[in-house]
């Protein structure tokens, strides 16, 4: 599995230009359970930044499905490669503990891809197509990250990049914390006015997939100030609950926005970045009402923001573009 470095958890610490190399990466070192979810083909840590070849996605059940005629990577993709990225440095450099949370603050597309990217190192197996990540410890419990994807080959269509953090949480505050809140919420729920219908989940030709268990958006309703839905993700969908958290990842939270934007604008525009701020742990089992609406600041500034109980649980910014 490792061709330069005898670690079974670890990357390793590398030599002076041998750099530790995996060239199939585990899913438990992404913190993945099935293997088709490991997007990276191969990994190298220098000492300094990870160093990843992403594998294709066109085939996969859920990355892959995208609106028609769309290629490339998509925003979905780069959350995903950053998550990743972040998950696989800190295992590279030995600081993965019980109750660390990967947080993706910021993900951008970028099209047309930039036509020259950076030669590899000595040993990487990067170069064109790779995703490159850089992480800083900012204090003993708190990480920061930025990757950057290149799409390198003749005429690829996009590019991408993120940036995130990660922190190490107190598990016995959290469940604490987390029970209280649950408490708020469920008497918040109770309090609410009944919906006005039954809230069928939206079709996949609505928001911009294929697959009806890609749909993650129920009850979607249009107004002309914006757009409100409920959040319904399968109970076992293969991504979002790989592995089974016991809260809903920023992945699902993120996906939900950018079906919204499609279920309102159709083909008609693009989502090039969105700035996802999530401000709560999400609980499985509690509805989710969903918006979205303009910024009102500059066109095609769009504001998203999620909502479980009278409590927002994430925030997100997407900046648009017409196709």
């Amino acid at each position: 599995m490792t061709t330069s470095c005898d670690q079974t958890s670890l990357l390793g610490t590398p030599a002076p230009g041998h750099p530790c190399r995996y060239d199939t990466v585990p899913p438990r070192l992404v913190d993945r359970e099935r293997p088709e979810n490991v997007l990276f083909a191969s990994a190298a840590f220098d000492g300094e930044r990870i160093t990843a070849v992403p594998r294709p996605t066109a085939g996969h059940p859920y990355f892959g499905d995208r609106p028609e005629g769309q290629d490339g990577v998509d925003l979905r993709t780069i959350l995903e490669m950053g998550r990743a990225a972040a998950f696989l440095a800190f295992e590279a450099v030995g600081d993965r503990r019980a109750g660390m949370c990967v947080a993706i603050a910021r993900a951008r597309l970028i099209r047309p891809a930039p036509s020259v990217v950076p030669a590899p190192r000595p040993g990487e197996p990067g170069g064109p197509g790779a995703y490159v990540m850089r992480c800083a410890r900012l204090r003993d419990t708190f990480w920061s990250f930025a990757a950057t994807h290149s799409a390198g080959s003749p005429g690829a269509p996009s590019a991408g990049s993120c940036e995130g953090r990660a922190t190490i949480l107190d598990s016995r505050r959290l469940a604490a914390l987390r029970a209280e809140e649950r408490r708020l919420r469920i008497a918040a729920l109770r309090a609410e006015r009944p919906d006005d219908g039954p809230a069928g989940s939206a079709t996949p030709g609505e928001v911009g997939r294929r697959r009806p268990e890609n749909v993650f958006v129920a009850g979607v309703r249009h107004t002309p100030d914006g757009t409100r839905a409920l959040l319904r993700v399968p109970a076992a969908h293969p991504v979002v609950h790989d592995p089974a958290y016991d809260h809903l990842p920023a992945l699902a939270l993120a996906d939900a926005a950018l079906q919204l934007v499609h279920a309102r604008h159709g083909g008609r525009v693009e989502v090039r970045e969105i700035d996802l701020r999530p401000t709560r742990f999400c609980e499985t089992d509690l509805p989710v009402r969903l918006s979205l609406g303009s910024t009102g600041t500059r066109p095609g500034e769009l504001s998203f923001e999620a909502v479980q109980g009278g409590m927002t649980v994430a925030r997100a910014q997407l900046v648009t573009v017409g196709v």
